[in-house]
């Protein structure tokens, strides 16, 4: 009787706070899917990870969206910095910055990002983000490294250039699993601790000589990440070095409303010249596009499922999209246009 009166204990505690679930590769780096990713910049010191283990309850619906950032996901080809990571098989899109991945079967590398300001970080060997599938108790290592170099910017005899060489050995297990509350929502998730042990090395440039070593620093970071079904990224992350804290979560798609019910739909190309091209599985759908403030541009109805809106006409610059399925299914993202 005690063994039955604890299963059913057991079994009320599993159905209040959710079910173990399993991270798979389609869970991850969604292609064509849009995030919004908020980062603390108040209250984030005071949060904390909160307790391993199985069927845990963490409320950290505190945390302030300090800043947002959108990310999209797509594929890399065409994208400007396609050619310096040539294995990439996703790309992502935060404002002007590229980063882009390596997705298989059974895992999810980091293989580097671009941008014009701060140039190109080639991630080689890649650092791994996760593994397929996920559940509670997995775990790896990775060993990842980048460099680059600029010039020092002091005349002769002192050196003329300056290489500074990254280092991370990383060590990551699902120690947890279960309802993780944000300002985006409620989530069944797993949480990947992952412990980060980085050497910076530092080497300098004379003519005539070369390079020499010159300097180490060291640091140990800690990271959790909690991902759930469906989401492309972690829903929260905490990360903590010598650097500081900052949290990161999710945050819904326009208006801050959940989308549940969403539909799976792929556009290209992005940035669009004269038409953007529409593949959904529906049989008709619904097309509204807004500018960044909200306001509605244009709204197309009762189109086929798979289709091009011109587009030629519009303004260049960033748009956001809402498609909508003769289900009520919606998908919710961003697109360029560029002339």
């Amino acid at each position: 009787m005690k063994t039955f009166t604890l299963l059913l204990a057991v079994t009320a505690s599993v159905a209040a706070h959710g079910q173990a679930i399993t991270i798979d590769s389609s869970d991850a780096a969604i292609m064509g899917r849009t995030i919004i990713m908020a980062t603390d910049t108040s209250s984030m010191i005071t949060l904390t990870p909160g307790p391993a283990g199985a069927n845990q309850t963490w409320n950290f619906s505190t945390a302030v969206a300090g800043t947002k950032d959108t990310v999209t996901f797509g594929s890399p080809v065409g994208t400007p910095y396609a050619a310096q990571f040539p294995n990439a098989t996703v790309h992502a899109s935060v404002d002007s910055t590229h980063l882009y991945l390596v997705k298989t079967a059974t895992a999810l590398f980091m293989d580097g990002s671009a941008d014009a300001t701060l140039g190109i970080w080639d991630i080689n060997p890649n650092e791994q983000m996760l593994a397929f599938p996920s559940t509670m108790g997995t775990n790896f290592s990775n060993t990842s490294s980048y460099e680059f170099s600029f010039p020092s910017g002091f005349p002769a005899p002192a050196p003329d250039s300056i290489r500074i060489v990254f280092t991370k050995t990383k060590t990551s297990t699902v120690d947890a699993w279960g309802a993780v509350t944000t300002p985006g929502g409620t989530y069944n998730s797993l949480r990947v601790k992952s412990i980060g042990y980085t050497v910076d090395s530092t080497f300098i440039h004379f003519p005539l000589v070369g390079w020499s070593f010159d300097s180490e620093s060291y640091d140990t970071s800690y990271t959790y990440d909690w991902w759930a079904k469906d989401e492309a990224y972690p829903v929260i992350t905490m990360d903590s070095s010598s650097f500081g804290t900052y949290v990161s979560f999710l945050l819904p798609i326009l208006n801050d409303i959940k989308q549940v019910n969403r539909l799976h739909a792929t556009i290209y190309p992005n940035p669009a010249k004269n038409q953007l091209y529409i593949s959904t599985h529906s049989a008709r759908i619904s097309v509204v596009i807004y500018d960044l403030k909200g306001s509605v541009i244009r709204e197309e109805k009762n189109l086929n499922g798979n289709t091009a809106i011109n587009v030629a006409d519009l303004t260049a610059g960033m748009y956001l999209y809402s498609i909508t399925d003769n289900e009520g299914k919606t998908a919710r993202g961003r697109f360029n246009v560029s002339h």
